[in-house]
């Protein structure tokens, strides 16, 4: 159910605007469109400005949800640097084991190559050293 106030938003209701996240630029009409439908929206014309922005739904495919299984075959990152290293850090975080493709290993991760956890892959790659990968960075 939408709403429109005119006064003190949430008065009536005692609700808050920490449900709707409108665009700055939006006017109120704009603001009635892009929320049709969603239940329980309460449009305050006079607050637009002080919200949030709502995402778009182009705003929303811009990020593409994934689950990957990473417990099998290490996943692999290629490159090198800090970058690398922070890539490598972070699927670590999930992925028992992950192999890294780089002319020279960053030096952070060097306990890490030691204990086992990132595994070295070679720096040329090939069909083969990407086939059955998971996931590849």
């Amino acid at each position: 159910m939408l709403r429109r106030t005119n006064g003190d938003c949430g008065a009536a209701t005692g609700a808050s605007m920490d449900t709707i996240r409108p665009r700055p630029s939006l006017d109120a009409a704009s603001l009635l469109l892009s929320t049709a439908g969603r239940a329980g929206i309460e449009i305050c014309p006079t607050n637009v400005a002080l919200h949030a922005p709502l995402r778009t739904r182009a705003d929303m495919m811009a990020s593409f949800p994934v689950f990957i299984d990473v417990g099998g075959i290490p996943p692999l990152v290629v490159g090198s640097g800090e970058l690398a290293a922070a890539k490598v850090r972070t699927l670590l975080l999930k992925a028992p084991r992950v192999a890294l493709s780089a002319e020279e290993a960053p030096s952070s991760l060097a306990q890490l190559i030691e204990g086992g956890s990132v595994v070295i892959a070679s720096a040329k790659l090939g069909e083969r050293d990407i086939q059955g990968r998971p996931l590849v960075i």
